[in-house]
């Protein structure tokens, strides 16, 4: 599974200076794929790995990291987000 190239190409467009982006204090990285958890090589490690390279070359503050658990486990637990933005969720989900 390969993930970590479009984080790691966004990010750089941030970190370019020649492209005078403004640079995010915090980022917020959702995707409706289930990442692994494997230590050290599933996809929420990795990820937080290039975060934490990306850190303090863009000064970062902070990020998160929702995946498909996440984001479900929130719909659960807030259902008028659910209801609100059912135009945008699929019968599968």
């Amino acid at each position: 599974m390969i993930i970590r190239e479009p984080w790691r190409a966004e990010l750089e467009t941030f970190a370019d200076p020649e492209r005078k982006q403004r640079k995010p204090d915090y980022y917020l990285f959702a995707t409706n794929v289930p990442l692994p958890g494997v230590i050290e090589t599933g996809g929420k490690d990795r990820a937080e790995a290039l975060f934490k390279e990306y850190q303090d070359v863009l000064g970062l503050k902070g990020w998160f990291i929702w995946d498909y658990h996440q984001i479900r486990t929130l719909l659960d637990i807030y259902p008028d987000i659910r209801t609100t933005y059912a135009a945008w969720i699929t019968p599968g989900d």
